[in-house]
């Protein structure tokens, strides 16, 4: 609807945005550009070893209106917003791998008996193609990862203040992952 709604606002910081490590790269470049402070914070990984933490989504940390909304409410980054943005109201249950509708979408609440047994792909064909791009690169993932013998882990605070840990980016091992389902989601 580009309304700059419950999408682009964030009260709690587990409403915000997940998103893979070359996104994060992206959304940093675009806030030196803009003049944006952003904030990431390592969300969910694998343990490599006992301080290698592959890092597949950041939590980025928006308190508040996202910081490239403009001031009527539309995305001053649309061409290049992560998948996240890109495919809500659809959201990823990453514990269960299951697709899900946003309850706090207004057109979504607007239009809910309407759409109830609809079928998704139909409804939301754009944001259907993104989330079936995201749901084969956790997958891809996740079979490399077990495929290693790699833990997952959701990072809690506790991993976050370790000392001497290492991060990487799942991208460094998985060359190119993104491109791994080519089609065109520039929306």
């Amino acid at each position: 609807m580009l309304c700059g709604d419950i999408c682009c606002n964030f009260q709690h910081i587990n409403d915000s945005p997940l998103v893979f490590p070359w996104e994060k790269r992206t959304l940093l470049e675009l806030g030196k550009r803009y003049d944006r402070k952003l904030v990431f914070k390592p969300y969910l990984g694998y343990e490599i070893d006992n301080n290698i933490y592959a890092v597949v989504f950041y939590r980025w940390i928006i308190n508040g209106k996202c910081p490239f909304l403009s001031e009527k409410g539309i995305c001053t980054i649309h061409g290049k917003k992560p998948y996240s943005c890109k495919m809500f109201p659809l959201i990823i249950g990453i514990d269960d791998n299951t697709l899900r509708v946003s309850g706090a979408c207004p057109w979504i609440t607007r239009y809910l008996e309407k759409i109830r047994n609809s079928d998704p792909s139909k409804v939301f064909r754009n944001e259907y193609k993104i989330a079936v791009k995201v749901f084969v690169i956790i997958k891809i993932i996740e079979e490399f990862a077990k495929s290693n013998g790699w833990k997952r882990i959701i990072f809690t605070s506790k991993e976050l203040e370790r000392k001497n840990i290492i991060f990487v980016d799942i991208d460094s091992i998985l060359n190119n992952i993104e491109k791994t389902i080519d089609y065109d989601d520039e929306r």
